[in-house]
């Protein structure tokens, strides 16, 4: 009888342990696995995090190609209003300097006119003396 309870205390002892062994195993198992999971979060999370960063980098990219692109459209607007301005002013300095050499001509016609007038006058009134001496 004592032979057979120490049988049955060591098939205990053995399912126990066994018990133990598979419960362990089990346990490990379950760990592996967490670990596994959390490592694979934590790649998806730095995937994503990557594919965030490069997709605010291509966009950044596009918003500054924009602005260029915009600054570039306002410039040659300035530009081709200043070379408007420079043309009309390069006309209107052109008329201005028509008007003056026009009324520069102008003068110098009155003035040749004045002197050939007065040119006249001082020959008429010399005549006229000549004339008044020769009737006396």
């Amino acid at each position: 009888m004592r032979v057979m309870q120490e049988k049955i205390q060591d098939k205990r002892a053995e399912e126990d342990a066994l018990r133990a062994k598979r419960a362990m195993e089990t346990k490990e198992r379950e760990w592996r696995q967490k670990e596994k999971d959390e490592a694979e979060k934590q790649m998806r999370m730095k995937k994503e995090l990557e594919d965030a960063r490069e997709q605010q980098i291509k966009e950044k990219e596009r918003a500054l190609q924009e602005l260029a692109k915009q600054e570039r459209i306002e410039f040659e607007r300035l530009l081709s209003v200043r070379r408007k301005e420079q043309a009309l002013e390069r006309e209107k300095e052109e008329k201005d300097q028509q008007k003056r050499e026009h009324v520069s001509g102008a003068l110098r016609v009155m003035n040749d006119d004045y002197f050939l007038l007065d040119s006249f006058s001082t020959c008429s009134s010399l005549n006229s003396n000549k004339f008044r001496r020769e009737k006396k």
